[in-house]
């Protein structure tokens, strides 16, 4: 997963950069402006893997150690949890329905209090 992670990064990130050499192209365009949301979600996604990974290398170690170290599971628990909502964060956030629906609600939200007649001056 961290291999084909980096991997994609990287291959994004040159093309990026050499789309950004063609004279006819710039950073504001929404197909450049997609190819750099797709990077940094592959960046975000390899750093929570990277992180659930050596937790567990960490929680195999200590266990040899010390046997008493998170009996129960829960930290270990914790950690997956984490792992797999930031996950589903990550992905929710790279789609731009999810972002339009996002921005809607926020704005809807916002909005309650003056409907509900809290911001009269």
């Amino acid at each position: 997963m961290i291999s084909s992670s980096c991997t994609t990064v990287l291959y994004l990130w040159k093309h990026v950069r050499r789309m950004q050499v063609t004279p006819n192209s710039s950073f504001s365009s929404p197909r450049l402006q997609s190819q750099w949301r797709v990077t940094i979600t592959g960046i975000i996604q390899a750093v929570l893997y990277l992180f659930c990974s050596l937790w567990f290398i960490l929680t195999y170690l200590l266990l040899i150690f010390k046997p008493d170290f998170d009996g129960d599971g829960h930290i270990l628990c914790t950690v997956i949890c984490l792992f797999s909502f930031g996950t589903n964060i990550n992905m929710g956030f790279g789609q731009t329905l999810f972002r339009q629906r996002g921005a809607y609600l926020w704005n809807r939200a916002v909005q309650i209090p003056q409907l509900c007649g809290f911001n009269r001056a």
